[in-house]
C-alpha cells in the first residue's frame, strides 16, 4: 500500500498481472477484496519483490517502458542524472514521486478503464497556451488503463494545504496581515476556465450545451443513499443538512440547457501550487467519487468554483484545528471568520474575470450546499483522518 493508504482497510487478495520494466523493476496489478484493481510499482530487493520506494527509479523506468505498456510522450523527458527521488507526503488520492526536482511522476492508485480525463485535459490546456499548470511530459497506459503520468516539476512548488494554511495561521496568530491571495485564486480559476473553453486539436468543441444535469443529480442521490452506511457521528452531523441537500439536488434536477466545459472536477487547495513563478493549477484526474468513464464529461464551471470556495472553508478548518490543539481559541475563531470574507473575495474576482455565460450563480449555490455531503463520503471512503473537516463545516451550518 502507498503510505497514505495503509490505514484505510484496503485488503489485497491476489496479484492479477505483472509486467516487467527491466530485470529489477516492474508494475503489478493487485486485486482488492472490493474487486478494485490497484496499481503497484515494484522492485526486486535481495531476491524478493516489494513495493517500490523513493530511490528505486521505477518512476523514470516506466517512462521508457515497452509493451504491454503504452507511453505517449508529450514533451522531452528532462535529464535526471542523479535520480534522486522523494514522495510528496500531502494527502492525495494517488502517489506523486518527484525526481531530481525536475520531474513529477504520478502513480494512479487504481487501474480504471477509460480513466484518461486528466491527460486529455492537460494536453488541451498545453495546446491552447495555458501556462499556469505543470508542463505535461508523458502518459503511461496498460490495456487502455491509466497507470502513471509525468509533468515538469515546478521549482519550489508548494501545494495549498501548506502555503494557504501557513498564510492563514500567520494571520490568525497576528504574525501577518490578512492574506491577499483569494482574489488571485479567483482570477486564476477564471483564466483556467477560459482556457478550458478554448478550442484545440485535442478538444475541438469544448463548449457544449447539456440538456440537463442528470449525471450530477444521480451522483448526489447516490451519495445521499450512502449516508446510512457512514458511522453514527457522521450521520448525526449530516442529518440537519438533509433538507438542504434535497433542495440543492432538486435545483440541479430542474436546471436545463446548461453551458458545459471540460472541468477540473476536484479543485481544492491541494491542487493550487505556489512556486517561484507564481500560482498554478495541477492534478486533473477529476472527481474521485465519480465512475472513471464519466470524469471526462463536460460540466458546469459552477462546480469547480463551488469546490474551491468550499476549500477556503476547509483551509480555515485545518487552521482552527491546529489552533485549538494549542489552546488558541481566539486564533481558531479568527481563521473561521476570515473564511467568510475570503470566499466572497474569491467569488467576486472570478465573476469579474470570467465570461458570464460560463457560470450560473444558482448552480454555484447548489453545488456549495452539496459539498459537505461529498466531503463526508470522501473522508469515509478514502481519507478517514480528513473527517474533522466536513464535521466542522457541517457544525457551522452554512
Amino acid at each position: 500500500m502507498p503510505a497514505q493508504r495503509r490505514a484505510q482497510g484496503l485488503v489485497p487478495v491476489s496479484v492479477d498481472e505483472v509486467a516487467p520494466l527491466d530485470r529489477d523493476r516492474a508494475v503489478a496489478l493487485v486485486r482488492l477484496a472490493d474487486d478494485r484493481v490497484m496499481v503497484v510499482p515494484i522492485a526486486r530487493d535481495g531476491g524478493m519483490w516489494r513495493r517500490a520506494v523513493a530511490g528505486d527509479q521505477v518512476s523514470t523506468a516506466v517512462l521508457s517502458a515497452s509493451a504491454p505498456f503504452g507511453v505517449e510522450l508529450l514533451a522531452e523527458v528532462p535529464t535526471c542524472d542523479s535520480s534522486v527521488e522523494r514522495v510528496l507526503t500531502a494527502d492525495m488520492s494517488n502517489e506523486l514521486v518527484v525526481v531530481d526536482e525536475v520531474l513529477a511522476v504520478k502513480w494512479q492508485l487504481f487501474a480504471e478503464q477509460g480513466h484518461l480525463a486528466g491527460p486529455r485535459l492537460t494536453s488541451h490546456l498545453f495546446r491552447v497556451g495555458f501556462d499556469q499548470t505543470p508542463t505535461p511530459v508523458a502518459v503511461v497506459t496498460w490495456n487502455e488503463r491509466l497507470i502513471a503520468s509525468a509533468t515538469r516539476f515546478l521549482p519550489d512548488a508548494v501545494d495549498g494545504w501548506e502555503w494557504m494554511v501557513e498564510d492563514v495561521v500567520a494571520y490568525a496568530t497576528g504574525d501577518a496581515e490578512v492574506p491577499t491571495w483569494p482574489s488571485d485564486v479567483g482570477a486564476l480559476v477564471a483564466r483556467f476556465h477560459r482556457a478550458c473553453a478554448t478550442p484545440s486539436d485535442v478538444i475541438a468543441k469544448p463548449v457544449v450545451t447539456s440538456e440537463s444535469l442528470a449525471p450530477w443529480v444521480d451522483h448526489y442521490r447516490d451519495l445521499l443513499a450512502r449516508i446510512p452506511t457512514l458511522d453514527d457521528e457522521m450521520q448525526s452531523a449530516l442529518k440537519p443538512w438533509l433538507p438542504r441537500f434535497t433542495h440543492a439536488i432538486t435545483q440541479l434536477s430542474q436546471a436545463r440547457n446548461i453551458v458545459a466545459i471540460p472541468l477540473h472536477g476536484d479543485l481544492h487547495a491541494g491542487q493550487l501550487l505556489r512556486w517561484s513563478g507564481g500560482l498554478a493549477v495541477s492534478d486533473f484526474d477529476g472527481n474521485p467519487l465519480l465512475p472513471a468513464e464519466y470524469r471526462a464529461d463536460p460540466g458546469p464551471a459552477a462546480f469547480d468554483l463551488a469546490c474551491i470556495l468550499r476549500s477556503v472553508d476547509h483551509v480555515a478548518q485545518v487552521v482552527a484545528k491546529r489552533a485549538r490543539e494549542l489552546n488558541r481559541k481566539a486564533a481558531a475563531d479568527i481563521a473561521l471568520d476570515w473564511s467568510i470574507a475570503a470566499r466572497r473575495e474569491l467569488r467576486s474576482e472570478y465573476v469579474r474575470a470570467v465570461e458570464p455565460q460560463l457560470c450560473a450563480a444558482e448552480l454555484v449555490d447548489a453545488f456549495e450546499s452539496l459539498s459537505p455531503l461529498h466531503e463526508a463520503v470522501y473522508a469515509a471512503t478514502y481519507l478517514p483522518r480528513w473527517r474533522y473537516v466536513p464535521l466542522g463545516v457541517l457544525a457551522r451550518g452554512w
